[in-house]
């Protein structure tokens, strides 16, 4: 949340969706804007900790820009923009999103999956006459 606003008038909401590949869609939510000035936040998918072996997952940014201007009369107004500034595949695109949804798109690739097995060997001699060699 921005200094000064708060989650309480529908009367300043701008919702910003992200759409994934599977179409499941979230919103941020109302933000009443209670100050006049320049917000801004930016959007991206965070990659899993554990991610799915072979799905290169989306490293697309936006950035949302409100301009939120007293008026004068008691009243704000705002506008705001949208820009694309990273693509999916990491490189910088800057290019204005007209529809204000986010999306990211995810890709599986079979042919792209890689394990390197991990294990440790523990030897116990209760004997006590055999070294490991």
């Amino acid at each position: 949340m921005p200094s000064g606003s708060s989650i309480v008038d529908e009367t300043h909401k701008e919702a910003t969706t992200i759409v994934t590949k599977d179409k499941q869609a979230s919103s941020f939510g109302t933000i009443t804007f209670e100050k006049p000035g320049t917000y801004s936040y930016t959007i991206s998918e965070v990659k899993p900790i554990n991610p799915i072996p072979g799905v290169s997952y989306s490293k697309a940014i936006y950035e949302i820009v409100v301009e939120v201007i007293d008026n004068g009369n008691g009243t704000l107004s705002k506008t705001l923009t949208m820009s694309q500034i990273v693509g999916d595949d990491g490189l910088a695109v800057m290019s204005s999103v007209d529809d204000k949804i986010a999306k990211f798109t995810n890709t599986f690739d079979a042919q792209e999956v890689n394990w390197i097995p991990v294990g440790t060997k523990t030897f116990i001699d209760y004997s006590n006459q055999k070294e490991l060699t």
